[in-house]
């Protein structure tokens, strides 16, 4: 299946430590791709980053999808990257006890 279409968004230029998550959904195709049945929109995937990247691409779950329909029906993975800043953790404070 090969590698698809990457695309860049936006640059990063945080130095402050972050974590990758990936998040993948499907689009449905309808006569052999010709008909879309639903839309993918990266930009809600990426929920407010503007530092991401899109991959499109035909992959083994699609192949498998699209085989016993004869390709008539058929789907592609549409997968963003973004990066997820890891806030600190809160120091727990220690409960003092007053006794008079």
């Amino acid at each position: 299946m090969g590698k698809g279409i990457v695309k860049s968004i936006g640059k990063d230029s945080t130095k402050a430590k972050v974590k990758v998550v990936s998040i993948s959904k499907k689009r449905w195709f309808l006569m052999w791709g010709l008909s879309p049945l639903n839309t993918v929109d990266s930009k809600k995937m990426a929920k407010g980053t503007n530092d991401y990247t899109v991959k499109q691409r035909f992959a083994i779950t699609d192949f498998l999808i699209s085989i016993p329909t004869a390709f008539f029906l058929s789907t592609e993975t549409v997968t963003i990257k973004k990066q997820v800043p890891i806030l600190p953790k809160s120091p727990h404070k220690k409960k003092t006890s007053h006794h008079h």
